[in-house]
């Protein structure tokens, strides 16, 4: 069938990760139904099976965990140390959410992590959750990367240009839109293969 452009900039940013091209990169949902756990999961899968090192850092369900995660450390409730979980090789790097409700947006430890991360994993793939008033986005703004949100339906041209000028203001240059609906998620890796 025909690859649509926002598949295609899936496919090339996955090429980009796999080949060392491309080393930080930052996936937000659009909407509710935009699932970008799913893509994150993928993106990591597609890196990890090229024998590269994958960290992923969940700054972006608030799903809360027993462990220390980045919101314990964006409060300078845990170290750094305490938040990173090294997996075997062919497993990822994991920060996971944490404890806490939120992650304070005047911390600049979530970026100083990421920074990190970049310096012992190949590829860092950051989930930043929904776009919108709770977004972490802006605490990694200073950090480059590229961003990808995903939609549960493509937005119209003017939608989009918003939404690119608004994450191009937060000072993500590189951006785009990619359509994956929760419903689509289940048999997703039909249509990225």
């Amino acid at each position: 069938g025909e690859i649509s452009d926002s598949d295609r900039e899936f496919y090339d940013l996955a090429d980009d990760l796999v080949a060392g091209r491309e080393q930080l990169v930052f996936v937000a949902s659009l909407d509710r139904n935009g699932d970008s756990m799913a893509i994150a999961r993928m993106l990591g899968d597609d890196v990890l099976q090229a024998g590269r090192s994958v960290g992923l850092v969940d700054a972006g369900s608030a799903i809360l965990s027993d462990h220390p995660g980045i919101s314990d450390l964006a409060a300078a409730e845990a170290d750094f140390g305490e938040v990173v979980f090294h997996g075997d090789k062919s497993q990822p790097t994991i920060v996971n959410w944490g404890r806490l409700q939120e992650i304070s947006p005047d911390s600049d430890r979530p970026a100083v992590l990421v920074e990190a991360l970049c310096q012992i994993c190949e590829v860092v793939i950051v989930l930043v959750g929904p776009l919108g008033k709770g977004s972490p986005l802006a605490t990694f703004s200073g950090l480059g990367g590229h961003l990808l949100m995903v939609s549960s339906s493509m937005p119209g041209k003017r939608q989009k240009q918003e939404v690119l000028d608004r994450v191009n203001s937060l000072g993500f240059a590189r951006a785009g839109i990619l359509t994956l609906s929760r419903k689509r998620a289940g048999n997703a890796h039909a249509d990225v293969a």
